[in-house]
């Protein structure tokens, strides 16, 4: 039996969507990374203390720890786009390395006797505050440009908000891990408030504002 003229006219104009592909997520981040090290580090200046940071392994546990945050949410992102729901076994196993990396790099500065006088004046430069989560919120909206024309928009994912929420904050944890070689700031606390609520910060702007940017 042939179908209705009506259904007819109105499949006429439609034709498969081109199946994504992993390598078109990844490209787009290996993009991103160059362009955030122009804008959040060259056009600041590298930290003064890079060399020792990277020797003491202060510059391995901030930046580490948001750089395998993002590697997480990037496989949640995969895996939460069409045509169905995959594995997220290795995305729940990032997010845990990235917390024990945190933890671990903090108990150092945790077990210092002058840690809380420390965290206290940390949280109180209002100037340094300030340049980070700004700095951290331009890198992110720069990233999350990027990856949506490149990935996010055809994504088509079951919860639009809870995956445009995963997709910022694998944004802005790019954005902060990047912009961590130029930030000297390194307490535990400092890094936690400030660097966490602006991941936080993109990830509430990007599950709130999910119907603009994904509408199917």
């Amino acid at each position: 039996m042939s179908n209705p003229k009506w259904l007819n006219d109105l499949v006429d104009d439609l034709s498969p969507a081109r199946p994504l592909k992993a390598l078109s997520l990844w490209g787009s981040v290996l993009v991103v990374l160059p362009l955030l090290f122009v804008v959040l580090v060259l056009s600041q200046g590298v930290r003064a203390d890079l060399s020792e940071a990277l020797q003491n392994g202060l510059a391995w546990w901030k930046g580490g720890s948001f750089a395998v945050l993002a590697i997480a949410m990037l496989c949640f992102v995969q895996s939460y786009s069409r045509p169905v729901p995959k594995q997220t076994a290795m995305g729940w196993v990032l997010v845990a390395l990235a917390v024990g990396l945190f933890g671990a790099g903090a108990y150092g500065p945790l077990t210092a006797g002058d840690f809380f006088s420390l965290s206290s004046d940390a949280l109180r430069n209002g100037t340094a505050a300030i340049d980070c989560f700004v700095s951290v919120m331009i890198g992110s909206l720069l990233a999350y440009a990027v990856l949506w024309r490149v990935w996010l928009r055809r994504a088509a994912p079951l919860s639009s908000r809870g995956f445009a929420f995963i997709s910022a904050v694998a944004c802005a944890s790019l954005a902060a891990a990047v912009y961590s070689l130029h930030c000297p700031h390194d307490n535990p606390v400092y890094v936690l408030v400030f660097y966490g609520g602006s991941v936080l910060t993109m990830g509430g702007a990007g599950y709130l504002f999910a119907s603009k940017t994904f509408e199917w």
